[in-house]
């Protein structure tokens, strides 16, 4: 049945909803060897709280990235999908929980434990990421705790933890921010020499057309931009250098209308407007995560970048749930000698790294 929306659509709407409900039909009929009816994977996924918009769905995205890796990358997609497919019974599972947005994803503190570990079980990133793998492993262990009374009493094993605060507006028990300044001072010395460097030869510049490159004139004079600083202390090998970049670009516009229009090269929307933010837009980030982690071999991204397309056609949520995606074939010329953990598990989990970025900030 159609529904309102829908019925008061254009033509072209309903002709979309007739043909993905054909390709559905068509998708449901066909049959295997022995008579049985092959299960249809979704191909669409209709996100409401964060675009409003149809992506590809974490089912179909999952499939793909198992057919080209294994690893705790793939266990950690497959978690997230998992949880993501069951809302409606999402408290009863232990490895799952409601996040900010509404969405049953995977528990934040086994994320934050498989991001951090030491490869090749996990990602890698505490010894990666400066201050921010640091903040990853010992957010691991106070995301555990759910008690506001309690957190600040959670302790954990080896020096250097930075200890536990609770969050009033995350509503979670993650890494106490008064205590990264002094880490910070101890830890990262030359690391703040240099940003220290940087920010002196900014103030050399006297005028704003002087003032370029990684400087930005606030009106009166010429600064070192803010994330600069943050990326300096983010390790050169760290993945969320990538994100943190993005998310900033897309920070810095304050205009709905000139966000939602932000695309970039590739002809992906870069940007999106939510809760009066301007935020890196999630599928842009995890096409970009997908050539950072070794995943980036053409054949899968010509199929994600297939999927986006037909999926991004789809305006409403019932036709997005509705088209089924294609068998997945893996050229042999797709394998190449790389690391064996190509895991460095930032695509499902963007929510989860953005939430570290924006907790640092509020804590700064």
């Amino acid at each position: 049945l159609l529904t309102d929306d829908m019925a008061a659509g254009s033509s072209r709407a309903l002709a979309r909803w007739l043909a993905g409900a054909l390709l559905a039909a068509v998708c449901a009929a066909q049959t295997t060897e022995d008579t049985e009816v092959e299960a249809c994977v979704p191909l669409c996924s209709f996100d409401a709280s964060r675009t409003n918009q149809c992506h590809v769905s974490r089912e179909y995205l999952t499939a793909l990235v198992e057919a080209y890796d294994d690893g705790p990358w793939v266990d950690i997609l497959a978690s997230h999908a998992n949880c993501e497919a069951n809302l409606d019974n999402c408290t009863n599972m232990v490895e799952c929980e409601i996040d900010a947005a509404g969405i049953c994803a995977a528990n934040r503190a086994w994320v934050a434990s498989q991001l951090a570990a030491p490869e090749p079980d996990g990602a890698g990133l505490a010894d990666r990421c400066g201050i921010f793998g640091r903040m990853l492993a010992d957010g691991a262990v106070c995301l555990q705790e759910a008690d506001p009374a309690a957190c600040a009493n959670v302790t954990a094993e080896g020096e250097g933890f930075l200890g536990c605060a609770w969050d009033p507006v995350r509503e979670a028990c993650d890494v106490s921010k008064s205590s990264i300044l002094p880490v910070l001072r101890h830890d990262y010395q030359d690391e703040l020499a240099r940003v220290s460097l940087r920010r002196e030869r900014c103030a050399t510049a006297l005028t704003s057309t002087m003032c370029s490159g990684d400087c930005y004139w606030d009106g009166q004079q010429c600064m070192l931009s803010p994330m600069d600083s943050l990326l300096a202390i983010a390790g050169e090998d760290c993945p969320l250098r990538t994100m943190l970049r993005q998310s900033e670009g897309c920070r810095s516009t304050v205009s709905e209308s000139t966000c939602n229009l932000r695309v970039r090269a590739d002809g992906m929307q870069e940007c999106v407007w939510r809760s009066d933010v301007c935020e890196a837009h999630p599928m842009s980030l995890e096409f970009d995560l997908l050539m950072i982690l070794d995943l980036g071999y053409p054949s899968l991204l010509d199929s994600l970048r297939a999927a986006q397309t037909q999926c991004l056609e789809l305006a409403f949520a019932e036709e997005c749930a509705l088209p089924c995606a294609p068998a997945i074939g893996v050229p042999s010329s797709a394998f190449t000698p790389r690391r064996s953990s190509a895991v460095n598990a930032l695509i499902g989990v963007v929510a989860a790294c953005q939430a570290v970025l924006r907790s640092f900030s509020m804590g700064s």
